[in-house]
């Protein structure tokens, strides 16, 4: 304020207290404990139109009582020592393990295409060819259009995803 700007956030602020109040005009009193200025703010229609927008899009949140989505202001960023050592660790091992993954998925692929027969072992490993029902296309089952499957979901709960972002 000492420019005699309002900063935007509270431009967003006064303009949604406007809003829902429905008054014409704001006054913001700022005061340093030696100096006061007031800023008398109207009402900002393409401003509201934002904020209703907004305001409607995270309801949505709101009514199925869901977080949305993290976005990079919800990250912490850790430099200390321990976070570096497990995240190197991770790394490393997570580098050896997605190579020995395209190597096991190559053996098995090897293994696949020698088996001729329903079922083939030898040297402590057996292939198996069987037939499993197909899933369930909820979406397309005609009974279920227009209807809220959300009330037969499970709960929510929490899960951990680590992943490695360089």
């Amino acid at each position: 304020m000492a420019s005699g700007e309002v900063p935007e956030h509270y431009q967003v602020q006064i303009q949604h207290q406007l809003m829902v109040s429905g008054a014409l005009t704001a006054h913001l009193w700022v005061f340093d404990g030696e100096r006061g200025l007031l800023h008398s703010t109207e009402r900002d229609e393409m401003l509201m139109e934002r904020i209703q927008a907004a305001w409607d899009s995270f309801q949505r949140y709101l009514d199925d009582d869901t977080p949305p989505a993290l976005s990079e202001a919800d990250a912490v960023v850790r430099t200390d020592l321990a976070w570096v050592e497990a995240a190197r660790a991770y790394a490393v091992v997570k580098r050896e393990a997605d190579a020995l993954a395209e190597r096991l998925e190559a053996a098995r692929q090897s293994l696949v295409a020698l088996a001729q027969h329903p079922r083939e072992q030898g040297a402590g490993v057996a292939v198996t060819r069987f037939w499993k029902q197909g899933s369930v296309d909820y979406k397309i089952v005609p009974v279920l259009q227009g209807f809220d499957l959300n009330a037969y979901r499970g709960k929510a709960k929490q899960e951990v995803r680590v992943t490695t972002i360089l």
